[in-house]
């Protein structure tokens, strides 16, 4: 018979999942439901509530999934003013008393938490059942990002808020056995914030693997990507970048230049931004065929916190990339391996993009040394074993 976990999400994973989070949460969950029988109560946003969630239901015991909207994060906020806005949107008495009843059933050995809010669930003082947090990222940090890009109060704000989740994730994270981080960036991050790394420990985040191709578009006009959910304000935020700053500069010096913008639930401003120039895909069911369309992947995130998985994947297929620093964080990579980091200035795009036009071997040896990095990877499955 084997131990009972109880498996606690602030979203709904899946195996199709369109943001690269709900799927490492689903590898996790399928690697825990081979060695444990596995309880799952979790959080389902307006997306997330049209989502299968057969996959899930067929990994676990029995499986509570619990409807998140503007309403109930506004009523989280108020109900629990203490906590930083980032967990209280999370916050529900139902799901407090769903989770205080499970436990108090007896029986369960360990609970594990996937994205650190869902920590507020873990009651303090329990004893006799081991702890784990899986943190998809350090959430001050995206906090402390929001804040340098705003001004005024609402700069005020999100540094009082980046304050509130230091300190709230320093206790979380204090109080569990094992805390789960994707980048060795981050896992340094808490280490300091706790003083020891007793508890932490780095797992590489689940990516999907596309079939790699040699690019190499020579002097003609390159077709860039941006790959990522859509309905993600940095994502978005950064593709809207691209099209009002950097296209229309480097169109200026390659006129048959294209921007393919390719993800899940873009926002009214962005699907009107089709053109000529750039292509909206929208959700994208396929997307080994629209990497294939590609001679190099731009991505310049501006905002929040953790690996990006869509840098792993783009240079893993043999796009070479351009991000800014955000992007490439927690990436153990460099220009010698397809990947070049920039700061977020439209000028510098421009000039690397046109550099790497300025002859077929320059193009086709970075996406040539972001193959060898991606080989040099291995297989995205491998550090989901919390060996």
């Amino acid at each position: 018979m084997l131990p009972r976990l109880l498996y606690l999400s602030a979203h709904l994973p899946g195996p199709e999942a369109s943001q690269a989070g709900h799927k490492t949460a689903f590898r996790h969950l399928r690697w825990l439901a081979e060695r444990y029988e596995v309880s799952f109560v979790g959080f389902a946003n307006s997306g997330d509530q049209k989502a299968d969630q057969g996959p899930v239901r067929s990994l676990c015991r029995d499986v509570h999934v619990q409807p998140v909207s503007r309403w109930t994060r506004i009523i989280g906020a108020l109900s629990a003013p203490r906590l930083p806005w980032l967990v209280a949107a999370r916050w529900q008495r139902d799901v407090h008393r769903l989770v205080r009843d499970r436990l108090g059933s007896g029986g369960f050995s360990r609970v594990h938490v996937e994205w650190a809010q869902m920590a507020q669930y873990i009651p303090q003082g329990l004893t006799g059942i081991e702890t784990w947090i899986s943190a998809a990222d350090v959430m001050y940090l995206g906090a402390e990002r929001n804040a340098e890009r705003s001004s005024g109060l609402r700069r005020r704000v999100w540094q009082g808020q980046a304050r509130g989740l230091y300190r709230w994730e320093r206790d979380q994270y204090a109080r569990v056995d094992t805390v789960l981080l994707h980048n060795p960036k981050d896992g340094q991050l808490v280490s300091r914030m706790l003083g020891s790394d007793r508890n932490v420990r780095v797992i590489s985040p689940y990516f999907d693997r596309y079939t790699p191709r040699l690019r190499n578009p020579g002097t003609g006009a390159p077709r860039l990507l941006f790959w990522g959910s859509m309905g993600r304000t940095e994502n978005s935020e950064a593709a809207e970048w691209l099209v009002r700053e950097v296209l229309p500069r480097l169109r200026s010096q390659m006129p048959g230049a294209r921007l393919i913008i390719a993800g899940s639930n873009p926002p009214h401003g962005l699907v009107q931004a089709a053109s000529d120039a750039v292509e909206v895909t929208g959700f994208v069911k396929d997307p080994q065929a629209v990497f294939d369309r590609a001679d190099a992947a731009v991505l310049p995130l501006f905002r929040g916190a953790g690996v990006k998985v869509k840098v792993i994947e783009c240079l893993a297929a043999g796009l070479p990339v351009i991000t800014t620093a955000v992007g490439a964080e927690g990436i153990e990579a460099g220009l010698r391996d397809g990947l070049t980091v920039l700061e977020a200035n439209a000028e510098a795009f421009v000039g690397k993009i046109v550099a790497l036009a300025s002859g077929p071997e320059r193009w086709a040896g970075e996406s040539q040394a972001a193959i060898e990095w991606g080989r040099r990877l291995g297989d995205g499955d491998r550090a989901l074993l919390f060996r």
